[in-house]
């Protein structure tokens, strides 16, 4: 099927990878929340005290660089 479609299964498995991750690890909802639950837990056991607020705001700079290397792969694999 996807031979007939003419999909490039690399295309296809940079955006699986990019839209199952992109919105829980930035949004704190659902998977998110318990994700980033995880994740402010680690850091006060560690001896950090922080709050979920400041967790979900520092991963909308691990988004942004995520947007810009999966628009780099996107163009870098597929220029034609």
């Amino acid at each position: 099927m996807m031979n007939q479609m003419k999909m490039d299964r690399r295309m296809l498995a940079i955006c699986f990878g990019f839209g199952l991750k992109a919105p829980y690890i930035t949004i704190p909802v659902a998977y998110g929340a318990i994700f980033q639950g995880i994740v402010r837990d680690s850091v006060n056991d560690a001896g950090l005290n922080i709050g979920l607020d400041l967790v979900w705001k520092n991963y909308l700079d691990c988004r942004t660089f995520y947007v810009i290397w999966f628009s780099l792969w996107i163009n870098i694999l597929f220029k034609k």
